[in-house]
């Protein structure tokens, strides 16, 4: 009868060597993940500085487009002639190889002023997209429809794969909530429109 209680003492004792095994393994996991935490957080508090310090200087690829007329938008501004006929309707029977086209932006805008960069605020034209692109903002009326004659921000062009940070509006807002229409045109290579994409956004201006 002795033996088996030997052999329970020896398995109780095999448990509690588990156990005390078991424990180092935790705390040795457990530093572990705390420098991996640290790591994390380093490297966000040198993302965030190196952000903060590069706000100021706009990004080198994004093309820069003077801000077009009321009468360009949209190509609005085509005017059909006996003279351009043949070569509109030849640009119009082209085939547009951008069936789908993915969106990237911030869907909140929020801003202290209207002439004040926005933090964190982006429109990206998205790696798998094929075509430059620009963007303009205008306001809609308190029914939600968009006022194409409030235009109150109007990008530079941006190629595939480049995104637009942390910017302001370039035409005066009071303080309030809106909802205001953002409007992705897409280009060729000679910078004219093909065609549109339009996305609804909240704007809200602080003061």
């Amino acid at each position: 009868m002795k033996k088996p209680k030997k052999r329970r003492k020896k398995e109780v004792n095999s448990k509690e060597n588990e156990k005390k095994n078991t424990g180092g393994i935790r705390i040795l996991t457990y530093s572990i993940i705390s420098l991996a935490g640290l790591a994390v957080i380093a490297l966000c508090v040198t993302l965030i500085v190196t952000n903060i310090s590069g706000n100021n200087s706009e990004d080198e690829r994004l093309i820069p487009r003077e801000v077009i007329t009321q009468s360009d938008i949209g190509g609005r501004g085509t005017v059909l002639t006996t003279d351009n006929f043949e070569e509109l309707l030849e640009e119009f029977q082209q085939p547009i190889e951008d069936p789908t086209y993915l969106v990237s932006m911030s869907l909140e805008w929020e801003f202290d002023r209207w002439d004040r960069p926005a933090r964190g605020l982006y429109v990206e034209n998205h790696a798998d997209n094929k075509r430059t692109v620009f963007v303009d903002v205008y306001l809609d009326d308190e029914n939600g429809i968009t006022m194409f004659d409030e235009l109150i921000f109007s990008s530079p062009y941006i190629p595939v794969g480049v995104e637009m940070r942390d910017f302001a509006l370039q035409k005066q807002v009071s303080a309030g909530n809106y909802t205001a229409t953002v409007v992705y045109y897409l280009v060729d290579d000679e910078f004219n429109v093909l065609t549109d994409v339009s996305v609804g956004i909240r704007l809200r201006i602080r003061n």
